[in-house]
C-alpha cells in the first residue's frame, strides 16, 4: 500500500499553479482527463497508520497510448487543513495506477491510499484532508523514446499549468 510522510506545506508563496476543482468535476490538461470520484477514511496498513483513500478515475484524453508516469509525473500529495501534507508513494501495489498504459480515451479508476506514517498514531489524528495535489511537469518526460512517441502523436498539455489541484472540500 502506498505509505506517506509529512512534507512542508503546498501552498503560500510557493504553490504552483494548476488546474483547479472539485470532488466529482473532470479537470482537462490537454493530455490526461482526472477526476476525483469520493474521499474516505482507511485504516492501518502493514508498518502504517490510519489514512486517507482518495478515489480517482483518470482517462487519456490524447490519440496516442500512454502512461501517468511518463508523462511528467512528479508526486501526488494529500494536503490536510493544517497545511501539512501526506505523499503517495508509489509501492507494487501502486504501480498497475502509474504505469497503466492507456489507449485513446480509456480510463483507470484506482483508489489511492495515504497512510499516517506512525503505525500507533489514532484515527482521531488523521484530520480530513483539504486538498489532493497531481504535480506534473511536462519538461520531465521521463524516457527518451516515450518524449519521441509523445511528439511523433503530436501529444501535448494544452495548459501551461497541466498540474491538478483538487479540493475536497467541495463537490460538483
Amino acid at each position: 500500500l502506498g505509505s506517506s510522510k509529512a512534507q512542508t506545506p503546498a501552498g503560500g508563496a510557493n504553490q504552483r499553479a494548476s488546474l483547479e476543482g472539485c470532488v466529482g468535476e473532470t479537470l482537462f490538461n490537454g493530455v490526461w482527463r482526472f477526476t476525483v470520484k469520493k474521499l474516505e477514511p482507511i485504516g492501518p496498513a502493514v508498518g502504517l497508520g490510519p489514512g486517507w483513500g482518495v478515489t480517482v478515475e483518470l482517462r487519456n484524453g490524447t490519440q496516442t497510448k500512454t502512461q501517468l508516469h511518463d508523462t511528467g509525473l512528479e508526486s501526488i500529495s494529500l494536503v490536510q487543513p493544517d497545511g501539512n501534507t501526506l505523499t503517495f508513494e508509489v509501492s507494487d501495489a501502486e504501480r498497475k495506477f502509474i504505469y497503466k498504459e492507456l489507449i485513446q480515451a480509456a480510463g483507470t479508476t484506482y483508489q489511492l491510499k495515504f497512510h499516517a506514517p506512525d503505525v500507533n498514531t489514532p484515527s482521531s489524528s488523521v484530520p480530513r484532508p483539504s486538498k489532493l495535489i497531481v504535480q506534473l511537469d511536462p519538461k520531465r518526460l521521463t524516457l527518451e523514446i516515450t518524449e519521441s512517441s509523445l511528439k511523433a502523436g503530436k501529444v501535448a498539455y494544452s495548459t501551461p499549468t497541466p498540474s491538478f489541484r483538487v479540493n475536497l472540500t467541495c463537490q460538483k
